[in-house]
């Protein structure tokens, strides 16, 4: 089960509701990227597990080449692995996990 948690920058507010790193749910697998040409975080998929019906799995995760492209400006080779506690994109200060932020189950 995968879990999505607010990050918020200690310096500038910029805050995104993301897993913060590898993570996965039954079917798919995602992880965290900071896109470097407009600053934004964000989850993208990494793999996906095929099945032939919605019965016993069949064969191995289908996976990826990781060429991962920015949701909002598009560009392949901006997009950098980011993990919780990174610095922010924008501003360069921590972004932990925000206490009072959501917490998010998800599969």
């Amino acid at each position: 089960m995968g879990m999505i948690h607010t990050h918020t920058c200690t310096s500038c507010g910029y805050s995104e509701q993301v897993s913060g790193g590898p993570d996965s749910g039954i079917d798919i697998g995602t992880d965290t990227y900071a896109c470097s040409a407009c600053q934004l975080i964000q989850d993208r998929t990494t793999w996906v597990e095929v099945r032939t019906d919605y019965g016993d799995y069949q064969g191995e995760p289908y996976i990826r080449e990781p060429r991962i492209r920015c949701r909002k400006c598009q560009r392949k080779g901006a997009m950098k692995p980011w993990r919780s506690g990174d610095p922010c994109p924008r501003c360069g200060a921590p972004m932990p996990i925000d206490p009072k932020g959501i917490n998010v189950l998800w599969d």
